[in-house]
């Protein structure tokens, strides 16, 4: 018996007559079988503007995308197609970034740490739509009682001096529950007297949030040495058990970190060292990531001077910096529009000028809880002419200002997103003609403190 003939070609010459019309007639007398759905895949490739690609491809296909000239965050989104009918499945994060003018690492004298203990890390989840971007705003506020919801969210000041009554005073009638000291450490240094500070701190009834900087020229001549240095300081602080430790200072611009050496993966590694030494002695400090300097003129300084904060920030987080923070360090200082404000800046629209937009970016690129360790606008009120780099702030009253920090504490309270906001600053008084520090300062020329009332209003 038969079970079947195979015909290469109906269309060739040469046929016995009445050989295509019985093939034909042999398929018309089969049974209709059910059809079956024609599944696809639908991916969307998307950043914070929305969707940048869309490819639609079969069950076992693979995705290649290639978008040109592109730097940033991209969620990479996938739905099973049937006709109509449309199933959202799993999807991830890819971070794109252009290479480095200072591809080289650090010198290390030892190789890269693991950290011991494995922070606990909520996961990215990539949606259909951008999370975060442009077209998330926030409403604005007008602070008054119940704006600023505590209890995840916390806030406190800068101050010169834990001995400060005069702080002390003002940031109690301001209802803030913690203090932050900037210290320097040196080679050689001991991290005695900062343990002492912390303590001191701790016994006025704050939490305490130790900023730990050092010196650019000293990391560029010790490389690792220096690193592991900071990091064994860094573990003597956090023996007095510090309620926070901010590791470093704005390392994307070389007054803060060698000059040809800036990159988030070189800040890694310290970050990495500091967060294992912290941990192993203090596993309830908060370990924050050091804030960067929040500028977009990478262009306009030589070549290796400074990083954009966003370039830098995606930089950490693809060399893996998440697994060595608890908190994602900012710095927002360039206000001269309302917080909720996210136009209308005279000096344009980039939005390090506005305080939502930074929340956004950065919860964007890090999706993790953002801890504002510098938040301060500043006005020359009370002082006369303001330092020539800072001319920008010139028409900010101090009314502003204290309303301005209440409207930042009760929108950051309200986001979801923000752990901690420290005020820049409390009582500090340098104000020349190169730096204005007494200018952002909450305690105003007379002892006033407007900004303390605001606050406290908007509790």
């Amino acid at each position: 018996m038969i079970g079947g003939v195979a015909l290469s070609d109906l269309s060739s010459g040469g046929l016995a007559a009445g050989v295509p019309e019985a093939v034909l007639n042999f398929k018309l007398s089969l049974p209709i079988e059910p059809s079956v759905p024609d599944l696809s895949l639908r991916w969307r490739v998307q950043d914070n503007s929305g969707v940048r690609s869309e490819v639609i491809t079969g069950l076992n296909e693979e995705l290649v995308v290639t978008l040109e000239a592109v730097e940033g965050n991209f969620a990479i989104n996938v739905e099973v197609v049937d006709g109509e009918q449309a199933v959202a499945r799993s999807g991830a994060q890819v971070a794109v970034l252009r290479p480095t003018p200072t591809p080289t690492l650090l010198p290390t004298a030892e190789p890269t740490l693991i950290p011991t203990e494995t922070p606990t890390l909520s996961p990215i989840i990539p949606t259909r739509s951008a999370q975060f971007g442009p077209g998330s705003q926030f409403a604005a506020v007008n602070p008054g009682p119940g704006s600023i919801i505590t209890g995840v969210f916390e806030y406190g000041g800068q101050v010169t001096s834990v001995e400060s009554q005069a702080a002390i005073d003002a940031m109690q009638r301001a209802g803030m529950t913690w203090m932050k000291v900037q210290v320097r450490y040196s080679p050689g240094t001991g991290p005695e007297a900062i343990a002492d500070v912390v303590r001191t701190g701790r016994d006025r009834g704050f939490k305490m949030l130790v900023s730990a900087v050092g010196s650019p020229n000293d990391l560029a001549l010790g490389g690792g040495g220096y690193i592991q240095g900071f990091a064994n300081w860094l573990a003597g602080i956090a023996s007095a058990g510090p309620d926070g430790i901010e590791v470093w200072n704005e390392p994307n611009i070389d007054r803060e970190w060698p000059r040809g050496q800036i990159s988030g993966a070189n800040y890694v590694a310290m970050l990495a060292s500091a967060y294992n030494a912290i941990k192993s002695v203090s596993p309830g400090t908060i370990v924050i990531s050091a804030a960067p300097a929040p500028t977009g003129g990478e262009l306009d300084f030589p070549a290796g001077a400074v990083r954009n904060d966003d370039a830098w920030l995606a930089e950490v987080v693809a060399a893996g910096g998440l697994n060595y923070l608890d908190c994602v360090g900012v710095h927002y200082n360039e206000g001269i529009v309302p917080p909720s404000a996210t136009s209308g800046d005279p000096r344009g629209d980039y939005y390090t000028r506005f305080f939502t937009s930074m929340i956004n970016v950065y919860s964007g690129i890090t999706n993790r809880p953002l801890c504002f360790t510098e938040l301060g606008y500043v006005t020359p009120e009370g002082y006369g002419t303001i330092a020539p780099n800072f001319a920008w702030g010139a028409n900010t009253t101090v009314a502003q200002q204290a309303a301005w920090l209440a409207e930042a504490m009760a929108i950051a309270s309200q986001s979801g997103r923000v752990k901690l906001l420290i005020v820049w600053n409390v009582d500090f008084r340098t104000y020349d003609a190169n730096d204005p520090q007494a200018g952002y300062a909450i305690i105003r020329p007379g002892g006033g403190c407007p900004a303390c009332d605001a606050i406290a209003g908007a509790r």
